[in-house]
């Protein structure tokens, strides 16, 4: 596998084994790897992850911040960041549409490292219920459900040590190569869809995305907050806002028109 940087974009099934094996052999050579997997996909996946000491939630997270916006609340507002080069001078939130929980199990390490990227507030925790969500219902149960802030994106360093060649035959001695270790690096996030078309716009999602791209490309000079072309303030609706105007012009205002109509034909008539 030869790539500058490799993006596991929202896979909706599995890869096979022996493309996980590509993946983390490519890790291993110093790879860069983004991870976005969606909630209820890819059990392997996240098998395969848990060997780097990320926990992928067999949940979806709720946000009670989010209606303050007018979104959906199983869209959370991310916008606690630590500190990282991904998210130097970064002040703005970002918003995942649905999104699973990215947790990081084991110690820290020479040879490995992870560290949380990006968490929801306080108000949020991760849904385990999800046959209870699915009927429109969420509640939070302490001990079975995951308490917020949560997680939702971690970042990761693999150090892997190269051993060094033993000279070819007729080499001169001392020509062999000096050990030395080559850095892999990877970012996983607990969604895709905040990056797709209709979310890329909102706040911070482009930024938060294009600067972890530019981090593990090692383009220095795109790590950063990108200046806005253009104001992008997106409209969000409450579901009653949502069904007002929906039913004020198919139904409301044309039966209005029509009670008025009705009036004056009456009225004419009585004349």
């Amino acid at each position: 596998m030869d790539a500058e940087v490799l993006v596991v974009a929202g896979p909706q099934k599995d890869p096979f084994p022996n493309e996980l094996k590509a993946i983390e052999r490519y890790l291993g050579r110093g790879g860069r790897v983004i991870f976005m997997i969606d909630p209820q996909t890819c059990p392997e996946t996240a098998r395969f992850l848990e060997g780097y000491h990320v926990k992928l939630g067999n949940d979806i997270i709720i946000d009670k911040l989010s209606r303050i916006f007018g979104a959906d609340y199983r869209m959370p507002v991310v916008s606690q960041y630590t500190s990282h080069p991904i998210t130097r001078d970064f002040n703005l939130a970002s918003f995942f549409p649905l999104a699973r929980s990215v947790r990081v199990e084991g110690k820290n390490s020479e040879t490995l490292k992870v560290d949380i990227l990006a968490q929801t507030t306080e108000n949020a925790w991760g849904e385990t219920d999800l046959k209870e969500l699915a009927q429109g219902q969420a509640s939070y149960a302490k001990g079975e459900d995951l308490a917020g802030p949560v997680p939702v994106a971690v970042v990761g360093s693999i150090r892997t040590p190269i051993q060094p060649k033993a000279p070819a035959p007729g080499e001169k001695e001392g020509a062999e190569e000096k050990a030395r270790v080559t850095d892999g690096k990877f970012i996983v996030f607990g969604d895709s869809d905040f990056i797709t078309n209709a979310y890329v716009g909102f706040q911070g999602n482009g930024d938060l995305f294009y600067s972890a791209l530019s981090w593990l490309a090692e383009v220095g000079e795109l790590v950063a907050i990108q200046p806005k072309t253009g104001p992008a303030d997106p409209l969000l609706l409450t579901p009653f806002q949502q069904r007002l105007v929906l039913w004020l012009p198919v139904a409301v205002l044309p039966f209005v028109v029509l009670l008025i109509g009705l009036w004056v034909v009456v009225r004419r008539r009585g004349r």
